[in-house]
């Protein structure tokens, strides 16, 4: 009995990295931002939709947690371009101001980023996890959790950050790793902000080992009596800056939402080296990336991207080879029909006065003439889902269908470089 309470802690601690907190080792989304995509999937592929809506339906059927956290994640999902927001999402500045209620704002998805998983989604793993059936990940060839400008933070019995990065960045790493195309050592993307490796091949550690430190320096410009500011560093934002702007009696002002996106730090008196230097410490800050995730038993890692960019890729073209296997049943099957539709026309051909479906289904068995390929219970199937007249009419294509079936076949046996050419011109 002495051993209950830590087993049940550890089986807690597990639920937490799985199901809130670390992103999963394939497409590197956390649990709401999955299902956030996949709602709007669903219900905001071509119009806006109310948030409020959104968030229900999202935690009525997927996530049986807070309605404002999960709102809380949408609006991240918004300021980060996967989704697109109509009304007022708040603004990231020297500080957070916060979206208005959800009853106020209405989203979509980015069609981009539906792009990149909607194809395959239907042939991804779906589980029962915690209320419905869900993709165990979003079936796209890059990993989207790693795509955008910023960074993916965690905090649970394991501490998480990410690096985020250009897509056409990953695109090329990923060909790399694929053994077509040179090396290339891709950096975080952190907008107008200069990035410094605090320690020797620090960029490409992350990439391989899951691990590195990294300085960052948002972009600025001195004037006589201001600093403008044009970048911001994740996690950390401007904390520090406020305190110093008090400590040296500095006005700030904040302009990051507007085209000009910058924080301007003024002061009645000329800018000197030494407000200089303590401004641009106040906004330096050392990033240290550890690249920890979780399996499906919410056990923790740490990847590099590089495994994580291969581990997706290949569980894509898992996803692609079912949907070939799909294609080509449903190819066989169509083959299989227009041969009994022509058998049935050349029935009613040779008998016109023919107008059940029981006579031609007795002409068919009767008959030396036609070869018995199919049960007459396949003729009395095709023909109860279309009347006489459109079988007549009917477009056979045979032919066709066999080329279509030749190809998809090929494809499946060569789904290495079928799966590979698709990925190209995704990106191309």
């Amino acid at each position: 009995m002495k051993h209950s309470i830590p087993i049940f802690y550890a089986e807690y601690g597990r639920y937490i990295n799985r199901f809130r907190a670390i992103p999963y080792y394939i497409d590197m989304l956390k649990p709401i931002e999955r299902r956030l995509l996949l709602v709007l999937h669903k219900s905001a592929r071509n119009k806006f939709v109310k948030s409020a809506k959104i968030v229900g339906e999202c935690i009525g059927n997927y996530h049986p947690h807070g309605d404002m956290s999960t709102y809380s994640a949408l609006v991240q999902l918004v300021r980060s371009q996967f989704a697109i927001g109509q009304g007022n999402w708040g603004a990231v500045g020297l500080k957070i101001d916060d979206a208005a209620a959800m009853r106020y704002t209405e989203v979509s998805i980015n069609p981009q980023v539906d792009e990149l998983f909607s194809e395959l989604l239907d042939f991804s793993t779906w589980e029962l996890l915690e209320l419905e059936k869900e993709p165990l990940f979003l079936p796209s060839p890059i990993p989207l959790g790693l795509i955008g400008n910023d960074v993916i933070s965690g905090i649970s019995f394991y501490h998480t950050l990410v690096p985020q990065y250009i897509l056409g960045d990953l695109v090329n790493r990923l060909r790399y790793l694929l053994n077509d195309g040179e090396k290339v050592i891709i950096k975080p993307n952190i907008e107008n902000c200069d990035l410094i490796e605090a320690e020797p091949n620090a960029f490409e550690k992350i990439l391989t080992d899951g691990y590195g430190d990294i300085i960052v320096r948002p972009h600025y410009k001195i004037n006589k009596n201001t600093i403008e500011i044009y970048g911001r560093c994740p996690i950390y934002g401007f904390n520090s800056l406020i305190k110093v702007a008090d400590e040296l009696e500095l006005a700030l002002l904040d302009e990051f939402s507007k085209p000009n996106h910058a924080i301007i730090v003024e002061s009645n008196r000329r800018i000197t080296n030494d407000i200089v230097k303590q401004v641009i410490e106040a906004i330096t800050f050392k990033l240290n990336f550890n690249v920890n995730v979780t399996d499906d038993k919410g056990n923790v890692s740490r990847l590099g991207i590089d495994e994580i960019l291969i581990n997706n890729y290949n569980k894509w073209k898992e996803c692609l080879l079912k949907k070939l296997n799909n294609d080509y049943n449903i190819l066989l099957d169509k083959k299989r029909e227009n041969e009994i539709i022509a058998i049935i026309r050349k029935i009613l051909e040779e008998n016109p006065t023919v107008k059940s479906v029981a006579e031609v289904e007795k002409l068919y068995n009767t008959s030396k003439y036609y070869n018995k390929l199919f049960d007459s219970s396949e003729i009395v199937s095709v023909m109860s889902r279309r009347n006489i007249k459109s079988l007549i009419e009917y477009s056979i294509n045979i032919n066709d269908i066999v080329n279509s079936i030749n190809s998809v076949k090929n494809n499946i046996n060569n789904i290495d470089k079928f799966s590979y050419s698709k990925f190209i011109r995704m990106f191309s």
